[in-house]
């Protein structure tokens, strides 16, 4: 059977996505808790069989070295440890059909930078695809900022979570707000081609995190289309992933010039009808 892809950008809330499935369908759960079940990452290729697919070229203390990779067809590997650190894969579809053929858990997760934003390969995908969008693009972009910073964990599970837990006071720098709305610019424009793209396509289902994220989202009758369109059975299905929104650890200091609602309206990524 088939894995179904979860396709979407970072902070979007794919892992709490790709929990809530994995726990519904009842896969042995905490196997998986602190896996990346995401193509680019090396664990993945190697828990799930598809080293075959692992590139590296022989850079060190190698005399006029042949570099094979290429940014345009492939992507690194992230946080190699088996693997030398120049390894890759290919931003292709054998790479996509392999990965859905022998992955062995129903969902795993692809962000649309994994595959080089290659919108023309994902449309010659023919397997069930989730496309999860976070309408609110802005505050996706504030969490990228704040991950990528490293000033907060980029999930906080429940079990971690202490009531006497402090919130971070953090202001972010006019320089870096300039910055994040310029590639506020570019990720919005992006996944918008992506959503345009894959609009029509049958094995193309659109999710929103605004609505994920909400317990009383997860009707019957919802869970009933994803059984349906993911060709599962879900054995639990009131299972809640024990994450923390890592928002509310979050003082921003600055807030009325970060979270402004020109910034939000501007960035904000609307269903397509």
């Amino acid at each position: 059977m088939d894995s179904t892809i979860i396709l979407s950008t970072a902070r979007s809330g794919s892992k709490l996505l790709n929990r809530k499935l994995l726990g519904m369908s009842e896969v042995v759960r905490p196997q998986y808790w602190n896996s990346h079940n995401e193509l680019a990452f090396e664990e993945f290729f190697i828990k799930h069989n598809l080293e075959s697919l692992i590139k590296y070229d022989k850079v060190k203390y190698t005399v006029n070295p042949v570099i094979n990779f290429d940014p345009i067809f492939h992507h690194r590997i992230l946080e190699p440890r088996k693997y030398s650190e120049y390894c890759y894969y290919s931003t292709d579809l054998h790479t996509i059909r392999l990965a859905v053929k022998k992955c062995s858990i129903p969902v795993f997760n692809i962000h649309l930078f994994q595959i080089n934003e290659k919108v023309s390969l994902m449309k010659r995908v023919k397997s069930p695809i989730l496309f999860l969008i976070r309408k609110n693009n802005w505050q996706r972009m504030i969490s990228q900022y704040l991950h990528n910073k490293q000033w907060i964990a980029p999930h906080i599970h429940l079990e971690d979570a202490s009531p006497k837990m402090e919130k971070i006071d953090i202001e972010i720098p006019k320089d870096d707000l300039d910055q994040l709305i310029t590639d506020s610019d570019y990720q919005v424009n992006l996944i918008k081609t992506f959503q345009r793209a894959l609009k029509d396509q049958k094995n193309v289902k659109f999710i929103y995190y605004e609505d994920i994220e909400n317990p009383s989202y997860w009707t019957d009758e919802i869970i009933d289309e994803l059984e349906d369109f993911m060709k599962v059975k879900f054995g639990d299905r009131n299972y809640q992933p024990p994450f923390v929104k890592t928002r509310d650890m979050i003082n921003l200091i600055n807030v009325e010039d970060v979270m402004s609602k020109e910034l939000i309206e501007k960035y904000y990524i609307e269903e397509l009808a």
